[in-house]
């Protein structure tokens, strides 16, 4: 038995026994402690779509029309994992859950490892919109400059838009290899990728691949004016509201674009509200139109089951699900780091963990992984969706 299916049912049996133990709430568990903890709230939700540089509404869950008792109960789920650090749950461009756990505070950074993969994409529709990058089917060609010096001509034909879908072709084993550490130590991130055997033509076969995608964001600064990081500040990050980030540099002096950004739990959830605004911020539109659908529609016929999720698929450096058809999306970080989008919902969940050393434990990251999804898909999801 997978140790997350052990650990999902050792806490359906604890529940079990407070449920008989406590029936003090409409739905039959404990009741929830106190959700405004002094927070204000206000009386009304916010215009749509959201200015998102303004600070966050924040409302009780009835002004949302989600149950404070529903809620509650996903609250109480949320205690049980027990790297959980932050929950952030966001319904029609209002915060109505907000909590921290484990010592975590609202202003802390949270490392979101592959949550940067969406970031950059992002960053590629910018660039794309204002005319900087011509085209996604625009070719590495010779836009890397040195980098292109001792490059197999082959890997020229490489695009935009096969780097976005995780289809550069290279030989790379990130998920049961060695790769990704193996990228990172060699001392020359950017040729390392380029130097790797070509497997498949660009395009055709879906390979994880985080070197490739920092390769995206050193092509994308060829593209842009400043730094892959000015740029995102001015054209991304400002706009937004977001004020604090850290991302890590590698030795070469590029930002890791494969996973190195760190951001508060309430600016990621701003990231998930623009996609959930097809790319606004009141009336300002940040990324181009026509992006958000096509960044979040499954470029690849296949579906994969990752447990509670039973249709995935990949988009633009986004994660896919067709949920019996009612589609959603997330950026998805190592070790249950989340933005979920549920548009039919007008929703927006953002979990994080900590991850560091998880590996050592019994299930390891992707234990992790599987309980914070849980939460969001089985818990908050459902609380926020129910009627009664």
């Amino acid at each position: 038995m997978p140790y997350y299916v052990f650990r999902r049912l050792k806490w359906l049996l604890v529940l079990a026994v407070l449920v008989t133990a406590c029936d003090s709430s409409p739905g039959g568990l404990p009741a929830p402690p106190p959700e405004d903890d002094g927070e204000e709230f206000s009386d009304e939700l916010p215009d749509w779509p959201v200015r998102l540089s303004d600070d966050w509404t924040v409302v009780k869950p009835e002004t949302a029309g989600v149950r404070q008792t529903h809620l509650g109960e996903a609250s109480l789920w949320a205690l049980r994992i027990e790297r959980l650090r932050s929950l952030v749950v966001v319904k029609d461009g209002a915060i109505i859950m907000e909590k921290y756990f484990n010592g975590a505070q609202p202003d802390d950074l949270f490392d979101v490892r592959s949550v940067t993969k969406s970031i950059v994409s992002s960053l590629v529709a910018i660039a794309l919109g204002s005319g900087q990058i011509p085209n996604l089917d625009t070719p590495i060609g010779d836009n890397l400059g040195s980098l292109m010096d001792e490059m197999p001509d082959e890997n020229r034909e490489v695009t935009f838009r096969d780097l976005l879908t995780m289809s550069g072709g290279w030989q790379y084993n990130e998920w049961s290899g060695t790769s990704f550490g193996d990228w990172l130590t060699s001392g020359e991130t950017e040729r390392w990728v380029l130097m790797q055997p070509r497997l498949h033509e660009p395009g055709t076969h879906f390979t994880y691949n985080s070197a490739a995608v920092h390769l995206l964001g050193v092509l994308t600064q060829q593209f842009v004016p400043g730094t892959l990081i000015d740029y995102a500040d001015a054209e991304l990050f400002q706009p937004l509201g977001i004020t604090r980030r850290r991302w890590e540099m590698l030795g070469s002096g590029y930002p890791n674009g494969g996973a190195g950004i760190d951001l508060t739990a309430r600016d990621l959830a701003r990231i998930g509200q623009l996609y959930l605004q097809d790319g606004w911020s009141g009336d300002e539109r940040i990324l181009p139109e026509g992006w958000v659908t096509e960044a979040t529609t499954p470029h690849w016929e296949w579906r994969s089951t990752f447990q509670p999720l039973e249709e995935m698929s990949y988009g633009y450096l986004w994660w896919t699900d067709d949920n019996g058809g009612d589609p959603v999306f997330f950026a998805w970080g190592w070790g249950g780091q989340f933005v979920y989008v549920k548009p039919s919902s007008r929703l927006v969940v953002v979990t994080t963990t900590n991850w560091s050393g998880v590996d050592s434990e019994p299930g390891g990251e992707s234990a992790l992984a599987h309980e914070a999804m849980y939460l969001i898909h089985d818990h908050v999801v459902p609380a926020v969706d129910r009627e009664d």
